[in-house]
C-alpha cells in the first residue's frame, strides 16, 4: 500500500525528499525546497551537495554493516558501491577520475 505525500511542488522549486528512498523501518523527515535562483547560490548547493553526501555515506554504511569511508560514500552517490567493492570494471571506471583528483590533493596538503 503506498501513501500519497501530497501536492507535486511547483515548477519552479526543487525538492528533495530522502526519505523516499529509506528503507523500511527506516523514517527522515528532511525536506529542503529551493527555488531555482537559490540553486544557482552556492550558499544552498553546497549545503544540499553536502547534506546528500552525508546521507549517501550513512546508507553506504547501512549497506555494508560497519562504517563507511568517505570514499565509499561517494561510490554509493555515484551507484557503484558493490561494483567499486568488488573490483568490477564499471565501478573502477566510475571512481577512478574521483580517486585521482583524493590522490592529487593529499599531495597538495588539502585533507
Amino acid at each position: 500500500m503506498t501513501k500519497k505525500l501530497g501536492k507535486k511542488p511547483p515548477k519552479h522549486k526543487a525538492t528533495i525528499h530522502p526519505w523516499r528512498l529509506c528503507p523500511a523501518g527506516e523514517h527522515w523527515v528532511i525536506t529542503l525546497t529551493v527555488t531555482r535562483e537559490e540553486l544557482n547560490d552556492p550558499n544552498v548547493n553546497i549545503c544540499a551537495g553536502i547534506r546528500w553526501l552525508f546521507w549517501k555515506k550513512e546508507r553506504a554504511s547501512a549497506k555494508l554493516g560497519r562504517n563507511a569511508t568517505w570514499e565509499e560514500g561517494v561510490a554509493e552517490y555515484k551507484g557503484v558501491l558493490k561494483d567499486w567493492l568488488a573490483g568490477k570494471p564499471t565501478g573502477t571506471k566510475n571512481m577512478a577520475p574521483f580517486l585521482k583528483y583524493l590522490k592529487k590533493a593529499g599531495t597538495c596538503g588539502i585533507s
